[in-house]
């Protein structure tokens, strides 16, 4: 159950887990966040050598864990470029090859929903490739300077959509 250590520890009395305990909990919050927190300690004997109580500290562990699961999902996205790099320089497609290939090598390099390929043609930008999401926009023309992919062509720069709002 959330918030709770898949085992207790047992009585303080009772062999290891009275010595020492170490446990990862789920904390949820009333704002619908979670918290992930470490707890872990050791029994306190007395002069006799009986454990009397426990002693232990808390830390609050859950920037380290997403900063784990970001690292994983970097390692991820670099061992695509890899593999995206390596299949680009050995292979003997054709450029239209290429172009249709592309997009959906750039998926798993920059973690998006859709990726394309749009040149310029005259007085418009011209899908030529799409993957995904982006699929059915094959041979779709935008004139430079209206939207996204049309303000791309005529500044003659690579621009960057930091939303994900359909143009």
């Amino acid at each position: 159950p959330r918030g709770r250590a898949v085992r207790r520890p047992r009585r303080l009395g009772s062999g290891a887990a009275a010595a020492g305990f170490g446990r990862v909990y789920r904390m949820p919050r009333p704002d619908g966040g979670e918290r992930v927190v470490l707890a872990g300690g050791a029994a306190v004997e007395d002069e006799n050598g009986a454990r009397t109580r426990r002693a232990g500290m808390v830390f609050d562990i859950t920037e380290r864990r997403r900063a784990g699961v970001e690292q994983a999902r970097h390692a991820d996205r670099m061992a695509a470029l890899v593999e995206a790099q390596r299949e680009l320089a050995t292979t003997d497609a054709t450029l239209e090859h290429l172009i249709q290939r592309i997009p959906a090598m750039a998926l798993g390099v920059v973690d998006a929903s859709a990726a394309m390929i749009d040149l310029i043609d005259g007085d418009a930008t011209v899908c030529r490739a799409g993957s995904a999401a982006a699929a059915d926009a094959t041979g779709m023309r935008i004139p430079i300077g209206a939207g996204f992919q049309g303000d791309a062509g005529g500044l003659n720069l690579t621009l960057r959509c930091s939303d994900s709002r359909p143009e």
